[in-house]
């Protein structure tokens, strides 16, 4: 399109969907089946919702502000390509896996009751969150710049961060914790009843 787009699909059987724009999209997805969701936007802001109750694959790539929100009840595969700045938003009840990927500022935040694996790089100041309620977590987060991460879990939790400037990293949890940090100046917290 190359016009301003708003696309809304609603499916019950095996969906494909891809959209490629040069103006503001908003699109919707929703499907009681598999669902595999592109989309591509080239030099504008764009919005994606993804809600599904089966496997869901959902792939985002732009090159201005991006907006991703996924919430489903079953495995989830997010990935986000972004050259500006981007937020992520992965709500499951089920296996995660999230990946973002940016030069720039990037706000990332998940939260989930299963085990998650979350990973976040970035060559900007970057805004990590994941919560956990009752699964074990993998979180790795790799940036070049000032980077703030915070990990709140019931069961064990693996935290990594590697960073080349001041890092703030906080973790909470009720489970041993496993958190490794590399970088510079660097404040660390950590609050857990176990070891």
């Amino acid at each position: 399109s190359t016009e301003p787009t708003t696309s809304t699909t609603t499916s019950t059987v095996p969906n494909t969907f891809t959209t490629t724009s040069a103006v503001p999209t908003t699109s919707t997805t929703k499907s009681a089946v598999p669902t595999t969701s592109t989309t591509i936007t080239s030099t504008v802001p764009t919005t994606c919702t993804t809600t599904s109750t089966v496997p869901t694959t959902s792939t985002t790539t732009s090159a201005v502000p991006t907006t991703s929100a996924t919430t489903s009840p079953i495995s989830t595969i997010s990935t986000t390509t972004s050259a500006v700045p981007t937020s992520s938003m992965t709500t499951s009840a089920v296996s995660t896996t999230s990946t973002t990927t940016s030069p720039v500022p990037i706000i990332s935040m998940s939260t989930s009751s299963v085990p998650t694996t979350s990973t976040t790089t970035s060559a900007d100041s970057t805004t990590s969150t994941t919560n956990l309620s009752e699964v074990p977590s993998t979180s790795t987060t790799t940036s070049a710049v000032p980077t703030t991460s915070a990990t709140t879990s019931a069961v064990p939790t693996t935290s990594t961060t590697t960073s080349a400037v001041p890092t703030t990293s906080t973790s909470t949890s009720t489970e041993p914790t496993t958190s490794t940090t590399s970088t510079v100046p660097t404040t660390f917290t950590t609050a857990s009843a176990i070891p």
